[in-house]
């Protein structure tokens, strides 16, 4: 800008950029697996035919069978991290959400009440969890929504279940009080 000591400058339009915030997000998958089995006695001879007072031996076997398995208590749960990348302006947080597909919402928690200002350069952590109806894999959404120069933005992350986090009776000890 040139001009002498006495000039006035005026701006007629000045653009100012604020990035939008950065929402990312962990999906913990988790679900109980209890295992059945079967046990059965048998002897051979299977039975014995004694007068009073005879004695007798027969030998028994005892096998026990895993059968199988129910999965049951299907969840997810992680967190939410935002942050907010700008130098100058706050991002005024209006809230949180995190919806599980197909329209499941979980609880969230991020230890502030909302409407929040984040300041610039700072961060939030929210943590979330939601039960679900079975092992179906997902995708999980958290949207992060706000008003003024600092746009909201949403993070989503697989919910995927492999191997169960909690086994229930995998494997038995067997006694047989009649030896």
């Amino acid at each position: 800008v040139y001009g002498t000591r006495n000039s006035v400058l005026t701006v007629s339009h000045c653009t100012v950029y604020a990035p939008p915030l950065e929402v990312t997000k962990t999906a913990e998958a988790s679900f109980v697996r209890t295992w059945h089995w079967d046990i059965d006695k048998s002897a051979d001879p299977a039975v014995l035919d004694l007068f009073n007072g005879q004695t007798g031996t027969t030998s028994y076997d005892v096998v026990v069978t895993k059968t199988g398995y129910t999965d049951s208590d299907w969840a997810v749960s992680g967190t939410i991290t935002i942050d907010n990348p700008g130098l100058y302006f706050p991002a005024h947080i209006t809230g949180v959400t995190d919806v599980i597909s197909v329209g499941l919402a979980a609880v969230v928690d991020c230890g502030v009440s909302f409407p929040y200002d984040l300041a610039a350069g700072q961060s939030l952590v929210c943590t979330y969890s939601r039960a679900l109806p079975d092992g179906t894999n997902r995708t999980n959404t958290a949207t992060v929504t706000t008003t003024g120069v600092v746009q909201g933005d949403s993070g989503t992350a697989p919910v995927t279940f492999g191997a169960p986090t909690t086994v229930v009776d995998d494997s038995v000890n067997v006694t047989d009080s009649v030896q």
